[in-house]
């Protein structure tokens, strides 16, 4: 976790808290590229100048609210300046988040994605899509969402929740309709790598209960 007093956040207007996010993430794009990785992921962030999460997964206190237009306006430039870093040698990719209008989280809606720049991907969290479908009371969100993103996933978190938190369960251990979602995906490309994003410690899972998810899981992806 970062210090207290700083949380990665493209959106901001601070030019401390929005330079060290670049630097931050330009060594993580070094990183990726020293190890010989191909892609760097995360997430935009907020529309403040400042946000503080003194305990990781609590929620984030937003300091020097902006508007949007100004935060994904930062989101642009910044983005510019890491896809100049990264060379083309390594891709970037955005995080859809949850939707949360008091936390000001970017990138929570289908539609906020039609801001995304061309050259930029986007990892698709089946946790997050779940519950802000849920909490937005929208339907057509994983069609509206994939439309506007699909062919440009390249990654997936498969996490799990009942949609009322976001929850960090294991696949099958909520109700995220996974095969929907994977359905939905491959009519536009073809699946990406799938990573697993469970909280073991905090719902005490077994390893009989990961393996349980993993076969699932797997049956899931045959069937598509």
């Amino acid at each position: 976790m970062p210090s207290p007093d700083f949380f990665l956040n493209l959106g901001s207007s601070d030019e401390v808290a929005k330079g060290g996010t670049v630097d931050a993430l330009k060594e993580s794009i070094d990183f990726a590229r020293g190890i010989g990785a191909r892609e760097v992921s995360f997430h935009a962030g907020c529309a403040a100048n400042k946000v503080v999460q003194n305990e990781e997964l609590e929620p984030l206190t937003i300091l020097g609210a902006i508007s949007y237009e100004e935060a994904y306006s930062n989101v642009g430039e910044s983005l510019k300046e890491l896809l100049g870093h990264a060379k083309g040698d390594v891709k970037l990719s955005i995080e859809n988040l949850n939707y949360r209008p008091e936390r000001r989280y970017l990138f929570s809606t289908p539609e906020d994605f039609q801001r995304l720049p061309l050259d930029v991907n986007v990892l698709f969290d089946t946790g997050h899509a779940y519950f802000s479908k849920t909490r937005m009371g929208d339907p057509s969100y994983f069609e509206k969402m994939i439309e506007i993103v699909g062919g440009k996933i390249t990654e997936i978190h498969a996490s799990d929740n009942d949609g009322s938190e976001d929850q960090h369960k294991l696949v099958g251990f909520g109700s995220v309709p996974f095969s929907k979602i994977f359905e939905l995906i491959t009519k536009k490309q073809k699946l990406p790598p799938i990573i697993i994003e469970a909280a073991q410690g905090k719902h005490g899972y077994s390893e009989d209960d990961l393996k349980r998810s993993l076969k699932g899981l797997t049956q899931l992806i045959e069937e598509i």
